[in-house]
């Protein structure tokens, strides 16, 4: 169910557990006497893919501008409650892969974006909003229709108009944005993925997958050769590691997205009616566990 939803149903008693309780309705759960938070290490990264064939992210300037528009600091605040950390790279930090080199990582950086755009040709006009040869420099963002992504695209788009970019957000039914990102006539777009491999960046920037799952229509060849290396070039392990960090900061470096934000995996349950542990001796709950509960008569 769609978040409050699910949250009221813990809360009046149709549901004893939330495997996912969404970071900005944590504090909810916790006035409640009856109710409890187990936290654990997330495997989720939410990010702003950026569409590089489509004017104006065709140019890596304005691409990278709009990355490091981003206030991830202010986002884990604002939006998820200091609940997570800020995501700096494409994958979670607890894979090795994602220790790419401190210049590959995209940090916000209000005065490198506003050079970039200045150095691209845009300058800042009225109200605010940059021009170019006399267009605006207006941009579409795609959003899906849960309200943490409504919440999310509303920061993200007074972050790119701190800059100049005026960003029109387009919300789409959950179950209908995927058929959308595959016309690839996408600009900007709040998307999150869950998934503990470094081959998510084959998954999502492959140049065989354009629309979607690639929603940035990234085919660079420098790209594909590193990925064909990385997926299938290595002998051992510590080959794979290495290569696929290669593959990772090379993508970074063409800013086809911009990281957002590593939330936690917390699991909200009625204390009343299950006795859980205080740490879940696993990598995550999913909906396929096998659990030892207790259940309070």
């Amino acid at each position: 169910a769609e978040d409050s939803t699910a949250l009221m149903e813990l809360k009046t008693g149709g549901v004893d557990m939330l495997l996912s309780a969404p970071a900005d309705l944590i504090p909810e759960v916790q006035k409640e006497a009856n109710l409890a938070v187990l936290m654990m290490p997330g495997q989720d990264v939410w990010y702003m893919p950026i569409n590089v064939t489509k004017a104006p992210f065709d140019d890596i300037r304005v691409r990278e501008a709009a990355a490091k528009a981003i206030n991830q600091e202010e986002i884990l605040a604002s939006v998820f409650g200091g609940i997570g950390s800020v995501a700096d790279t494409f994958l979670i930090s607890a894979l090795p892969e994602s220790h790419v080199s401190d210049g590959a990582k995209i940090r916000y950086d209000p005065a490198r974006a506003n050079a970039l755009l200045d150095e691209a040709g845009w300058k800042m006009g009225d109200g605010g909003i940059r021009a170019k040869d006399g267009a605006p420099l207006k941009v579409s963002l795609w959003s899906q229709s849960d309200s943490i992504f409504r919440r999310l695209s509303e920061v993200i788009q007074a972050q790119l108009k701190a800059i100049g970019i005026d960003a029109e957000i387009t919300t789409f039914d959950s179950s209908m944005i995927r058929d959308q990102y595959k016309t690839g006539n996408q600009q900007l777009a709040v998307r999150s993925y869950n998934w503990d491999n470094a081959d998510i960046v084959d998954w999502f920037f492959g140049g065989d997958r354009l629309g979607y799952p690639n929603v940035s229509m990234f085919n660079d060849p420098k790209a594909e050769e590193l990925r064909a290396k990385a997926m299938s070039g290595s002998k051992n392990m510590e080959e794979r590691v290495a290569h696929f960090t290669t593959y990772h900061e090379y993508v970074l470096s063409q800013f086809p997205m911009a990281p957002i934000y590593q939330p936690v995996q917390a699991v909200a349950y009625n204390k009343d009616r299950l006795v859980m542990p205080e740490k879940i001796d696993a990598p995550g709950i999913g909906t396929v566990a096998i659990l030892d509960m207790e259940v309070k008569e």
